[in-house]
């Protein structure tokens, strides 16, 4: 079974493998209902990544279970259209 719940967990283990050997240190992304969202926070934190996500204001809503499961892996998500947070 994947922690993230679906089969994108496979190019987001690579994607985030690759911007760590770049030196990246946080990523950003858009989810539409969570899956890649979800898939992407794992990863992220797997390879010590930061990861802001941008979420489709209604699945945002929608799914507290998938807002849940990348909040758990450590992501930071906005729902979409909207300001982010500030953090000063």
């Amino acid at each position: 079974m994947s922690p993230a719940g679906s089969h994108k967990l496979n190019s987001a283990l690579a994607q985030a493998y690759y911007a760590k050997q770049q030196g990246v240190t946080n990523i950003t992304t858009e989810t539409g209902a969570g899956q890649w969202g979800g898939a992407l926070s794992y990863a992220a934190k797997k390879f010590g990544l930061e990861l802001a996500v941008y979420m489709v204001k209604v699945s945002y809503e929608q799914k507290p279970y998938r807002r849940s499961i990348m909040q758990t892996f450590g992501a930071a998500i906005t729902p979409s259209p909207s300001a982010p947070a500030r953090t000063s």
